[in-house]
């Protein structure tokens, strides 16, 4: 049996529509801070800021300055 291009493409198109469905996709804060923090302009001064953060609450439970 041979089938011509077209006919697969026509098959491969209603077998996806009847097992592929579309949803809504709403963005979360948790994607926005990581579309931010993966591109070096943004990326390196949030990992600065978190840097910072930690260095200066370690030193502040530490007792050291």
């Amino acid at each position: 049996m041979v089938i011509s291009s077209d006919s697969r493409w026509e098959m491969v198109d209603a077998i996806t529509r009847q097992t592929i469905t579309y949803g809504t996709y709403k963005q979360t804060l948790k994607d926005v801070l990581g579309d931010l923090t993966v591109k070096p302009l943004t990326g390196i001064p949030v990992a600065v800021a978190a840097l910072y953060a930690f260095w200066s609450i370690f030193t502040s439970f530490a007792g050291t300055s």
